[in-house]
C-alpha cells in the first residue's frame, strides 16, 4: 500500500506520540516554557488550526452542487463552530489581552473542550449520515447563519461568565477531576469514531478513509497529553497541541 506524504507525516507523528506520552507521564519530565514564548507558539498553532477548520467549512459549504452532500455540509457547519471556538480559545489564553473578563487557564480550557467536542460530534455525524443530496442554497445559508449565531452566543456567555462553569484548572494545583474526566471523554469519542469509521469503511463513500482514520487517531492521542500536564506552559501542553 502506497502512502501519501501527509499520511507518512501523520504516521510518523502517531508513532512518536507513544514514547513522547510515556516521557511526559512523569511530571518531572514536563519542562516549563517561558510564558511569552509559549503564548507566541500557541497563537501560531491555533491560527493554523482555525485556518484548517475554516477550509473544512468552505469545502463542505461551497463545493459544486453535484459534489456537495448533506454529510459534508454538516461536517462543514461543525468546523465553522470549531473555528470560532478555537479563536476564542487562544484569545482567552493567559498572556493575551483580556476579553470581556479576565483571561485564565480555566477560561481558555472551556473553549478548548467545546471546540474538541464539536469536532468529534461533527466527524461522528459525517460517518453516520448516509450519502444524500444537500439542502437548498437558501436552507444551507440559513443553517450557516444559525451556527454562527449559536456559537457566538455561547462564546459570549463563556467569555462573560466563565466562573459559572465548574473549574477546569486551579493555579498551584493543576487540572481538576472534571477536566480530566472530560478529556477522557474526548479521547473515547475520537477513538470510538475511528473504530466506527473502520467498521463502516465500505459504506462511507467519497472519503479518504485512511487519512480520516489517521486524523482521528492523532486527535485521540493528542487528548492524552491534555490529561497529563501540570502547567499550562510546559512541554506536555505543547506536545498535545
Amino acid at each position: 500500500m502506497r502512502y501519501s506524504f501527509p499520511q507518512v507525516v501523520g504516521l510518523l507523528f502517531l508513532g512518536l506520540s507513544v514514547p513522547l506520552l510515556l516521557w511526559q507521564a512523569a511530571p518531572g519530565n514536563q519542562l516549563p516554557i517561558a510564558p511569552p514564548q509559549f503564548v507566541a507558539l500557541h497563537s501560531i498553532m491555533e491560527t493554523f488550526a482555525i485556518v484548517v477548520a475554516a477550509l473544512i467549512f468552505f469545502t463542505g459549504f461551497g463545493a459544486h452542487e453535484t459534489r456537495r452532500s448533506l454529510r459534508s455540509l454538516v461536517l462543514g457547519y461543525a468546523f465553522l463552530a470549531v473555528a470560532l471556538f478555537d479563536m476564542f480559545h487562544f484569545l482567552s489564553y493567559l498572556g493575551m489581552p483580556d476579553l470581556l473578563s479576565a483571561n485564565s487557564p480555566h477560561k481558555a480550557i472551556l473553549f478548548w473542550l467545546l471546540a474538541r467536542f464539536t469536532a468529534g460530534v461533527g466527524l461522528l455525524a459525517y460517518i453516520l449520515i448516509p450519502e444524500r443530496p444537500a439542502v437548498s442554497n437558501a436552507a444551507r445559508r440559513a443553517w450557516a447563519m444559525a451556527v454562527v449565531v449559536t456559537a457566538t452566543a455561547l462564546s459570549y456567555y463563556l467569555l462573560r461568565h466563565p466562573h459559572w462553569v465548574p473549574r477546569m484548572f486551579v493555579p498551584e494545583q493543576g487540572l481538576t477531576p472534571i477536566k480530566i474526566a472530560l478529556e477522557w471523554g474526548m479521547f473515547g469519542l475520537y477513538l470510538g469514531t475511528a473504530g466506527l469509521l473502520y467498521r463502516r469503511r465500505n459504506t462511507v463513500t467519497n472519503c479518504d478513509i485512511p487519512s480520516l482514520l489517521l486524523a482521528l487517531l492523532l486527535m485521540a492521542m493528542g487528548e492524552l497529553f491534555f490529561i497529563l500536564y501540570v502547567l499550562v506552559t510546559n512541554t506536555a501542553n505543547l506536545l498535545g497541541h
